[in-house]
């Protein structure tokens, strides 16, 4: 029984999850990246692109800053780097086939 419902519901499961993220990547904002301030419109819309494209990475925000500061150091951005946004939907895509076969 549970592997006919396996079978069965996996592969729309996985194929709405891609409509979901996909919906959020086309028409919203997919991320948003630290700008500085003097960057605006279309300097902010390429840096925001360019980090969806490339990757980014985690900031701590200390609680009593008002400025967010971008990671200098390397060593520390590199273990901190996010490098999925892209890559989701196209790999739930790929999978749900594998449940239906």
């Amino acid at each position: 029984m549970a592997d006919r419902l396996n079978y069965m519901y996996s592969a729309s499961i996985l194929v709405a999850f891609v409509i979901i993220v996909s919906v959020k990547q086309l028409t919203g904002t997919p991320i948003v990246c630290w700008v500085p301030h003097e960057y605006s419109g279309g300097w902010q819309e390429y840096v925001n692109n360019y980090c969806w494209i490339k990757n980014t990475y985690r900031v701590a925000i200390p609680e009593d800053s008002d400025v967010l500061m971008p990671i200098q150091d390397k060593e520390i951005r590199r273990e901190e780097e996010l490098t999925y946004y892209q890559w989701v939907a196209p790999m739930l895509l790929l999978q749900s086939p594998m449940y239906s076969a």
